[in-house]
C-alpha cells in the first residue's frame, strides 16, 4: 500500500517529478518516521503477550525459550516491511547525509542487495530460522519415536526421503506440518501439540500432508514467490529511477501511474494467488493417498481450532480451513478407493459435524493403529 500511495505522489507532484532521485526519495522521510512510530506502538505489546499467551497455551516450552521464539516471530516479518519500506520512502539516503556519506554513486541494486537478501534468507537458510522461530528435537529423542518405521513406510510408498524428522515446540499460530529446504531430502517438522492432540488415524494424515509439500514441491513454489516479488521491487524502484528525465506527458503521466501502482498491485495479487492451488492440491493428494479424507478434515480442523485461525480467512497466503476442508468433503463422496477405517467417525478432540454428517468422535474411543502401510490408496 506504500509503494501504491508513493506512486501517485511520483507520477502527480510536478515539483518532485522533476527531482533529481536523491531529492525524491528524500522527499518522503516523513513516510518514514511514520512506519517508525507504527512500528513502535505495536512494539508496546513485546512485553506482555509473550507472558499471556505462554500462561493459557499449552506446551513444555521454558518462559524465558517461548518469550524468545515470540520475539523473533514477531521482529522478523516487521523487519522485512520496515527496512525495505524505510530505504523506499528515503530513510537511508537522510541517514546517510546525516553522518556525512555519499550514496549517489552506490548502484540501487547495491543498495538493495542486504534487503533482498534479508528478504530471501527464510528460504535459503530455512532449517537455521525454525531453530529460532521454535524448539527442534529429532522425533528419535521425544516420545513420539515410535512413529519413525510408519514415517519411513509412507516415505518409501511416496519415492520421497527426508535428511531428518523433527518434533517442534511451536507458540500459538505455528502449529503446522512444514517442509523445510528445497533440496531432495529436505526435513520434515512436526509441531509436537499436533502430535499430542491425534490419534493415529489424524498422525497419518500429518505426516502425508508433509510429504505431499516435498511431492509439491512447495517450498520451492514459495521461494519463486519471493523471487518474483524482488523482481517486480527492482522493477519499481528501476522504473523510478528512469522517468525523471521524460517529458510530463498525459500519456507519460498514465504509463507512469501504470507501472507505479501496477506493479504493487502485481505483487499483492501474487501474495495473495501463489501458491494457492498447491495448498488444495496438498489435502487432495493427502487424502487420496491414505483413503482417508475424514482424517484430513479433522486435521484442518485441529490446525484452524489451536492456531486460533477463522475458518473463512486466509491464512499467510495460503487458502482458508473452510475452502480446504470444503474440497476434502467432496473428495470424502467420491467413490475413489478409500481406507477400509475411512467410513468411521474419527477419534478427536473437537466435536466435528459438516453438513450434518458426524466426522468426529471422543478421542478416548480411539482403536489401536492398523499395521504400517503397505500400498497407497
Amino acid at each position: 500500500m506504500l509503494l501504491v500511495i508513493s506512486g501517485i505522489m511520483i507520477a502527480l507532484n510536478d515539483d518532485l517529478y522533476h527531482s533529481s532521485l536523491s531529492q525524491l526519495i528524500e522527499a518522503y522521510f516523513i513516510n518514514s518516521s511514520i512506519i517508525t512510530i507504527w512500528l513502535l506502538a505495536f512494539s508496546t505489546v513485546l512485553a506482555t503477550d509473550p507472558l499471556a499467551l505462554h500462561t493459557f497455551h499449552i506446551n513444555d516450552l521454558p518462559e524465558d525459550k517461548y518469550r524468545r521464539a515470540y520475539l523473533y516471530n514477531y521482529l522478523f516479518p516487521q523487519t522485512l516491511i520496515f527496512l525495505p519500506s524505510l530505504y523506499i520512502l528515503g530513510g537511508m539516503v537522510w541517514i546517510s547525509k546525516q553522518l556525512g556519506l555519499n550514496t549517489d554513486a552506490i548502484p540501487p541494486i547495491v543498495q538493495l542487495a542486504p534487503f533482498i537478501l534479508l528478504l530471501l534468507s527464510g528460504d535459503i537458510f530455512a532449517l537455521q530460522h525454525e531453530k529460532c522461530r521454535a524448539i527442534l528435537q529429532p522425533i528419535e529423542s521425544t516420545r513420539w519415536a515410535y512413529l519413525e518405521p510408519r514415517i519411513a513406510a509412507w516415505c518409501r510408498l511416496a519415492s520421497i526421503q527426508f535428511a531428518s524428522i523433527q518434533v517442534a515446540h511451536d507458540i500459538v499460530g505455528r502449529h503446522t506440518v512444514r517442509v523445510v529446504g528445497m533440496g531432495r531430502h529436505p526435513v520434515l517438522i512436526i509441531s509436537e501439540a499436533l502430535l499430542r492432540a491425534t490419534d493415529w488415524r489424524q498422525k497419518d494424515a500429518l505426516i502425508y500432508l508433509g510429504i505431499a509439500m516435498q511431492q509439491k514441491r512447495l517450498a520451492r513454489k514459495v521461494f519463486q514467490r519471493h523471487l518474483w516479488l524482488v523482481g517486480i521491487f527492482l522493477a519499481w524502484i528501476t522504473w523510478g529511477a528512469t522517468m525523471q528525465p521524460f517529458p510530463r506527458t498525459a500519456v507519460h503521466i498514465a504509463t507512469s501511474l501504470g507501472m507505479l501502482i501496477g506493479l504493487p498491485i502485481l505483487a499483492l495479487i501474487i501474495l495473495m494467488c501463489y501458491p494457492h492451488r498447491a495448498y488444495r492440491d496438498l489435502d487432495l493428494l493427502a487424502a487420496l493417498l491414505t483413503g482417508d479424507p475424514l482424517a484430513l478434515i479433522a486435521v484442518q480442523h485441529l490446525i484452524a481450532a489451536l492456531n486460533g485461525f477463522k475458518f473463512d480467512r486466509s491464512q499467510r497466503f495460503s487458502p482458508s480451513a473452510a475452502d480446504r476442508i470444503e474440497a476434502l468433503i467432496k473428495l470424502s463422496k467420491s467413490t475413489s478407493t478409500r481406507a477400509p477405517y475411512a467410513a468411521d467417525p474419527v477419534p478427536a478432540i473437537l466435536h466435528i459435524t459438516v453438513n450434518g454428517t458426524q466426522v468426529s468422535v471422543p478421542l478416548d474411543q480411539a482403536t489401536p493403529p492398523t499395521s504400517g502401510p503397505e500400498v497407497a490408496y
